[in-house]
């Protein structure tokens, strides 16, 4: 009998301790909403045990698995129809506030998990050179790296990535282009665009500056779902997206000519593509632009 009501003890108070956590749990997450967390899009299906995922395990996190048939896309209609026979495959991340970050991570640390340090990369090279930001940012630094220096799930929509610019970020400290695909939206704001993002410098190696972008990521995004995911294509010869003009204007002279690979599939796009043509900001320029 004695036995008996200990082990009954023990499991009251184990029961109480968890209903704690999970009090606190709760409490953290209905705070989160409260401020202003967006309702989850139709595509934030993927399994929510990922947010309890700890960082500290040893085995490092799970690595994304990328979706091979597009047709079977919950969503597909969102994606721009000319693209979709490029397509080779995608990974849907989880629609959290933090999937643009999500989708960078899933490219570069091929985990979406990774968002983290994401976010954290482009917080210290927004800092590490922000005299070169400080057009795209009005000249104001420390807002945008607050903005980016979020680290909880869900977030709010101050902390959501703003494409053209956070992108740019990633496309100078990795040396990389990047490919915005975007549903739907048609303005001139570079950040509410459509755009191949390149690097505004070149990069200086053991023979001096680099000739070129090492590699590239597409993101698109699905317009009023107000969700990023990650897109795979099929060789090199894909259509791409104008480049906004700032690039002509702000870069470096060691990245001019960086454009000419893409001025071709460009034009090739415009003319697939005809009702995405006044969804661009930009133009594309086969000529230097002082």
């Amino acid at each position: 009998m004695e036995i008996h009501w200990l082990c009954v003890g023990r499991m009251v108070g184990s029961m109480i301790k968890f209903t704690q956590i999970e009090g606190l749990q709760t409490n953290r997450i209905r705070r989160r909403k409260a401020r202003g967390a967006r309702k989850e899009t139709r595509t934030s299906h993927v399994n929510k045990s990922i947010l309890k995922w700890d960082f500290r395990q040893p085995d490092g996190p799970p690595q994304d698995v990328v979706q091979q048939n597009i047709y079977e896309y919950v969503v597909l209609e969102r994606i721009v129809p000319c693209m979709i026979p490029y397509i080779n495959g995608y990974v849907d991340v989880l629609g959290d506030g933090n999937c643009g970050f999500r989708v960078v991570a899933s490219h570069l640390f091929g985990s979406e998990h990774q968002w983290h340090n994401a976010r954290r990369i482009g917080a210290n090279e927004l800092e590490k050179r922000s005299d070169l930001y400080d057009f795209f940012f009005e000249r104001d630094i420390p807002k945008h790296v607050h903005h980016i220096r979020w680290y909880e799930s869900p977030c709010s929509e101050d902390h959501y990535m703003i494409t053209f610019m956070d992108l740019l970020m990633y496309a100078i400290r990795f040396n990389m282009v990047i490919f915005l695909y975007r549903h739907g939206v048609r303005s001139q704001n570079m950040n509410t665009s459509s755009s191949t993002i390149l690097p505004l410098i070149a990069p200086r190696g053991s023979n001096g500056p680099l000739t070129g972008p090492v590699r590239e990521i597409t993101i698109a995004h699905l317009g009023d779902y107000k969700h990023y995911i990650r897109l795979d294509f099929v060789g090199s010869d894909f259509l791409v997206l104008s480049i906004p003009y700032q690039w002509f204007c702000y870069r470096d002279t060691f990245v001019m000519g960086w454009e000419h690979p893409y001025l071709k599939r460009i034009d090739l796009w415009h003319t697939l593509c005809p009702d995405n043509r006044r969804t661009q900001s930009s133009q594309s320029y086969p000529f230097n632009v002082e």
